[in-house]
């Protein structure tokens, strides 16, 4: 953690986001639900001793955990199943040290919280919460708490996977009887009289193919035992764990890229896969709102160290990359709020907009699609580069949108080759938007861009 003169400490490079596995946090209390409740905790990690002095310019001795090993997975290989190991190289750690990190909530003898980390017995630091994360001005502590699913008065919850060992165990002792069964019936069971066969040697040959097998003159010929068939109980048993592990799991056939034989409609499809959302709806809304959560501290990150200049590429409409320079004051927000939520998928975001072309609410009012509208559609199912391979429309939209970010640091120039019916539908619209309503010179700004849209006007005309 860098630091100024003063001992403050302060922010280098970019925002980054740290996933932290639960078995290195430590809270205060185990029957906290959610981060809110702890009042403390401590985070744990293993790190080097090269790392601890070009953070803290201290040095301390390596500790003896060289049988501590890490597992590391190489940049082409990190989105594949780790179970698979492929890509994935051990590491021993050498010249490592156990680094303790303590954060303290602000409470009555600490209005700013409190931040103790330590390695190898020394003291690297002690101070203050340094980010103000949290709601309106408040410092919190920087980590997201994460469920897959929440257990009521624990601070950790458990996984999918707990819930399916029970059906795992039944499931294989099911097999195991099975296979017992068809080994038995496949091997067969040798019924004898007593003193009528060697039974020692036939237990150790067996039946082989061609084997003569000599009994006592007047004893009864050994024969097999009739084992009859492998129960359908068992068929049943199998099947039903099967879909059980489906019914928990959420890996119905459909997440598993197949379709079931028995479901040929497109509702039909629509609604195994609501199912499918529905199990693991418990765990979509917890990614979901670590995913916020996450999204939110950043924000009041970039608020707080954003400085007075920083630089950011967006990718907007028809992937066009743009660069933006902004500085803290352009976070004028003192919290964060999501007003809407849209939880639908893609396809659904599709299927719905087919259903508002044939149903006419995307024409004008003479009935015909309009050429921005037609632009929307195409972008929305992937096509928006086929469209301007042969209609120019959406490229003086994005010129106008480029215009719009020209004029706030200067001027735009009206060129006599521009749809100004386009230009002046989307400065109109930027001057309704509520970005613009956050600009701090807004007044001069509208007289500029006024002036801007009564130049594509006269154009329009003729100079009329």
């Amino acid at each position: 953690m860098a630091t100024d003169n003063e001992g403050n400490p302060v922010f280098e490079g970019e925002v980054c986001v740290t996933v932290v596995s639960p078995f290195e946090l430590y809270p205060d209390t185990l029957v906290a639900e959610s981060m809110e409740g702890i009042g403390s905790l401590i985070h744990a990690k293993i790190v080097s001793t090269n790392e601890i002095y070009e953070r803290f310019g201290v040095e301390v001795a390596a500790e003896d955990i060289s049988d501590v090993t890490v597992k590391g997975y190489s940049e082409p290989y990190s989105g594949k199943n780790p179970s698979l190991a492929q890509g994935m190289h051990v590491t021993t750690l050498e010249n490592s040290v156990t680094l303790i990190e303590r954060y303290v909530k602000p409470c009555k003898d600490a209005p700013k919280g409190k931040v103790e980390i330590v390695a190898g017995g020394k003291l690297l630091y002690e101070g203050e919460l340094p980010y103000v994360n949290g709601e309106r001005g408040a410092r919190v502590f920087p980590f997201v708490k994460q469920d897959c699913m929440r257990l009521p008065g624990a601070f950790f919850g458990v996984s999918v996977i707990d819930r399916l060992i029970p059906v795992q165990r039944a499931y294989n002792a099911v097999r195991n009887r099975k296979h017992e069964f068809l080994n038995r019936l496949s091997m067969g069971v040798l019924t004898v009289e007593d003193g009528s066969v060697d039974t020692e040697e036939l237990s150790e040959e067996g039946l082989l193919p061609g084997k003569v097998l000599v009994y006592r003159q007047g004893g009864k010929a050994p024969e097999m035992l009739d084992c009859g068939t492998v129960p359908k109980e068992f068929a049943e048993e199998e099947e039903w764990l099967e879909k059980e592990f489906s019914f928990i799991g959420g890996v119905s056939d459909l997440s598993q890229n197949s379709t079931p034989m028995q479901v040929t409609s497109a509702t039909g499809l629509q609604l195994l896969l609501a199912q499918d959302e529905a199990r693991l709806s418990v765990t979509l809304s917890s990614i979901e709102g670590a995913l916020k959560e996450v999204g939110k501290q950043i924000l009041r990150l970039y608020r707080q160290f954003a400085g007075t200049a920083r630089l950011m590429t967006l990718t907007g409409e028809n992937k066009k990359t743009q660069v933006h320079y902004f500085n803290a004051a352009d976070l004028s927000v003192n919290d964060l709020q999501f007003e809407t939520q849209d939880a639908s998928s893609p396809e659904e975001r599709r299927e719905t907009l087919l259903r508002l072309y044939q149903a006419g609410i995307l024409a004008d009012d003479e009935g015909k699609l309009t050429t921005e509208n037609k632009n929307r559609i195409l972008e929305a199912f992937g096509f928006g580069s086929y469209e301007n391979a042969r209609d120019i429309s959406a490229l003086h939209i994005a010129r106008a949108g480029e215009e719009n970010i020209e004029m706030k640091r200067g001027e735009a120039t009206v060129e006599s080759y521009d749809d100004h019916e386009l230009h002046i539908t989307e400065h109109t619209r930027f001057l309704l938007s509520a970005e613009f309503k956050r600009l701090p010179e807004r007044e001069a700004l509208k007289k500029k861009y006024v002036q801007h849209i009564e130049q594509h006007k006269q154009q329009k005309t003729g100079g009329k």
